[in-house]
């Protein structure tokens, strides 16, 4: 779905559960518009819409808060605010944790180690690393493992440590070749 698809159907989907008195359903298509405006290049309504959907999400949402406070925060990263990002990371974290059933929060967690390792705290990026490759495995997930080991490959680059990054990164491309990617 191209993200100009994706932002139509999603105003008209807010607006039929805005008719229909579904608010947090017409909050979650005010957040995916907002997605599909950051895809788009609009950064100032993306990040309206996202906070917007994630402020209401906290109050009855929690798969939409824990969504949209990782989405925030990852956008906080690409755009190089690190230690801005980790608010809203550490609490899609912090939710997802605490929430019953919830599925794993993904892209926080590939956020906050980027972020983490941006900021130099390559220690603390590192140990998040570990604890998710850890989780990984246990359900045999190769996916995240080619992700993690990328990931981790990138923070050895930053502290120079070629050898070690090499050897993520050939750990990567094993897991892409069983992946097909």
């Amino acid at each position: 779905m191209t993200p100009q698809w994706r932002a139509r159907l999603g105003g008209e989907v807010h607006e039929l559960a805005l008719k229909h008195g579904h608010y947090l359903l017409a909050s979650r298509a005010s957040g995916e518009q907002g997605v599909a405006a950051y895809l788009l290049g609009d950064i100032a309504t993306a990040k309206k819409q996202v906070y917007t959907a994630w402020m209401i999400a906290k109050a009855a949402d929690p798969g939409a808060h824990v969504r949209y406070a990782s989405l925030y925060g990852a956008g906080m990263v690409e755009q190089h605010r690190y230690r801005e990002a980790l608010g809203p990371l550490n609490e899609a974290i912090r939710v997802a944790a605490k929430t019953r059933n919830m599925a794993h929060p993904t892209i926080a967690i590939y956020a906050k180690i980027e972020a983490l390792s941006a900021l130099g705290d390559n220690q603390q990026a590192l140990s998040l690393v570990t604890e998710e490759m850890r989780w990984a495995s246990g359900y045999h997930l190769a996916g995240h493992l080619f992700e993690l080991y990328h990931s981790r490959a990138d923070v050895f680059e930053r502290m120079g440590e070629w050898d070690r990054a090499i050897a993520d990164l050939q750990e990567s491309v094993r897991f892409a070749k069983q992946l097909s990617y």
